[in-house]
């Protein structure tokens, strides 16, 4: 007799159904949870068993349990390497007043003048800052993050809203791995360590843009946000 039972990875930023069959044991042997998203390192399947009775976990099955916890990291780790995909790229837009945008798939970047006509120049960012990009997403776990981010108010307590807030919609691609994250970033305090870290990688890449000669090379923009 087999029992089967269905498990669930932390692959890519989602949680992905699987099965895998054992030899029998005897009920009950445990149930599967699933732990919070956010939590672990990039692509890490993290032992989602949780023992109702540790004393059946005999030495017997014990290397069987170790194998099947091995192959779930390595088949939920298959797009999240330490280096990139060929095809890993982003297109990042930003801005409170305006919406600026940088297409790595295109190698451009677009700037939003409001009041005149947008200026769509080539912006290729190097493999080096590519590569340093990839590090930060995998560092604070990107694909850890909801499509839709917030940092909720507090019931009590003071609040420090921003009158032009920060807008950020990101969308990644590595391997077949699709991940995309929007964000108005509009409360300044209280904070969270998730913003910190999500503004630290939108901060990078823009500093990156901002650098770029031609980006500075650019005619000034006519406006202001008040």
């Amino acid at each position: 007799r087999e029992e089967w039972i269905t498990t669930l990875c932390h692959a890519e930023g989602r949680l992905l159904p699987r099965s895998i069959s054992t030899t029998p044991y005897p009920r009950p042997f445990g149930r599967w949870k699933p732990l919070p998203q956010g939590d672990m390192p990039i692509g890490f399947a993290y032992p989602l068993l949780t023992l109702n009775n540790l004393s059946i976990l005999s030495k017997s099955f014990l290397p069987v349990f170790l194998f099947l916890q091995a192959s779930l990291l390595f088949a939920c780790n298959s797009a999240w390497q330490a280096q990139p995909q060929p095809n890993f790229g982003f297109v990042l837009e930003f801005g409170s007043c305006s919406i600026d945008t940088l297409d790595t798939f295109k190698g451009e970047f677009t700037q939003d003048r409001v009041i005149e006509p947008s200026i769509t120049i080539p912006i290729q960012l190097s493999d080096e800052q590519m590569r340093i990009i990839y590090e930060k997403m995998i560092e604070i776990n990107i694909t850890g993050y909801p499509e839709v981010f917030e940092v909720h108010k507090p019931l009590i307590g003071e609040v420090v809203m921003l009158s032009s807030p920060y807008n950020y919609d990101l969308m990644i691609q590595n391997g077949e791995s699709k991940t995309s994250i929007r964000w108005t970033d509009n409360i300044a305090q209280p904070t969270t360590a998730k913003a910190d870290r999500l503004r630290e990688l939108f901060r990078l890449i823009i500093q990156m843009v901002h650098e770029h000669p031609g980006y500075q090379g650019l005619p000034d923009v006519k406006f202001g946000c008040i």
